[in-house]
């Protein structure tokens, strides 16, 4: 059993990280993989354009707004630009 809490920040964070995708990234490929192994691992990779973070728009939230809800419920969301851009995340399984 997993709270309606735990799920609704995995759900809003694997879509925020696709709608990125489709709207920034200028990809052809988005590859997704989700593992269930000791934890809830999920990492979306595109090979778009990449991400840069030091020049996001100024009332973007996106990306904070992602880091803040998987670390709200224990895990932690890393960003690595090589080749586009691969969002990986690790939250605790109950």
């Amino acid at each position: 059993f997993v709270s309606g809490e735990y799920r609704r920040n995995i759900y809003l964070t694997v879509k925020e990280a696709l709608h990125n995708v489709v709207k920034h990234a200028r990809a052809h490929n988005v590859h997704l993989v989700i593992e269930t192994v000791g934890a809830l691992t999920i990492i979306i990779q595109d090979d778009g354009i990449g991400l840069d973070e030091k020049n996001i728009r100024r009332f973007s939230n996106g990306l904070d707004n992602m880091k803040k809800r998987i670390s709200s419920i224990g895990g932690e969301l890393r960003i690595q630009n090589i080749n586009g851009t691969t969002i990986a995340f690790s939250v605790p399984l109950p």
